[in-house]
Parts: C-alpha cells; structure tokens; sequence
C-alpha cells in the first residue's frame, strides 16, 4: 500500500510545477505586453 502512495506525491508535484510554469509563462507575457 506504501508503494502507490509514493506516486500520488509525485504527481502532485508535478502539477504544483507546471501551474507554477504556467502562471510564469504569463507573467512574461504580460509584462512583455507592456
């Protein structure tokens, strides 16, 4: 049961990155915009 606990962890660190990444990625824009 450990095993598939591992990966959920995992996967909410991926998607905490890539919101992070992606809310960066606009922020260039919208200072870029200006």
């Amino acid at each position: 049961e450990r095993e598939g606990y591992k990966p959920n962890i995992r996967e909410m660190l991926v998607q905490t990155i890539d919101t992070a990444r992606y809310s960066y990625i606009m922020d260039l824009h919208i200072a870029s915009g200006r």
